[in-house]
C-alpha cells in the first residue's frame, strides 16, 4: 500500500499533527538555535554600549529616550546644519574605538555628511543606519532587524569588548 499524507499509515506509525503557524514559527526557531527572539538579543548588544548620532538638531529627549530604553552607556549627538558642508564637526567622533552604532539623520542635513560617515564607517567594520530624524528605541531596534545587521552589530560589539571598553566607558 503507498503512503500517501492522506491516505492509510504503514503499521504501527503515529500519526502526523498538523501544527499551526505559531507552532510552526516556534518549532523553526528552535531548530535555528534562536531560543531568544532577535529584539532581545540586538537589545542585549547595545547594554552599556555607546551609540553616534550624526545629524540634525539636538534633542534631548530623544537622545534620553535612546539612552534608557536600550540601556546605553552613552549617545553622542553631533549635530550639523545644512548651511554647513564641513564634516569637521564629527568626523573625530567617527574614530572612537568603542560606538557600537552610528546613525545618520539624512533628514536634518547635508548629502556630503552622509558620505562621509558611509567612508569612514566602511574602514573599521562599523555598522550605521540611514534615518530620516533622530529614531524611537522601537523603530531603531525594527531598522536593524530589518536590515539584517544583527550579525554585523554582533561582530562590532566584540570587537568592542576585546578593544577592553568596560561598562563605565573607561578601558579596562
Amino acid at each position: 500500500m503507498e503512503n500517501r499524507p492522506y491516505g492509510p499509515r504503514p503499521h504501527g506509525s503515529e500519526p502526523t499533527r498538523v501544527l499551526g503557524s505559531h507552532e510552526v514559527a516556534r518549532v523553526n526557531s528552535l531548530e535555528l538555535g534562536a531560543s531568544v527572539p532577535t529584539e532581545q538579543r540586538i537589545r542585549s548588544l547595545f547594554r552599556a554600549q555607546m551609540l553616534l548620532i550624526v545629524g540634525g538638531d539636538h534633542r534631548e529627549q530623544a537622545v534620553q529616550r535612546l539612552r534608557d530604553d536600550l540601556e546605553l552607556r552613552d549617545v553622542v549627538h553631533c549635530p550639523t546644519r545644512q548651511s554647513n558642508s564641513s564634516a569637521r564637526s564629527f568626523a573625530s567622533q567617527l574614530h572612537a574605538p568603542d560606538i557600537l552604532l552610528v546613525v545618520w539623520v539624512c533628514g536634518l542635513s547635508r548629502t556630503n555628511h552622509g558620505r562621509v560617515v558611509h567612508q569612514q564607517c566602511r574602514g573599521p567594520a562599523l555598522p550605521w543606519i540611514d534615518c530620516m530624524r533622530i529614531p524611537h528605541p522601537h523603530t531603531l531596534v525594527a531598522e536593524i532587524e530589518r536590515l539584517h545587521l544583527v550579525a554585523a552589530l554582533r561582530a562590532r560589539h566584540d570587537l568592542v569588548a576585546q578593544i577592553g571598553f568596560g561598562p563605565n566607558g573607561g578601558a579596562a
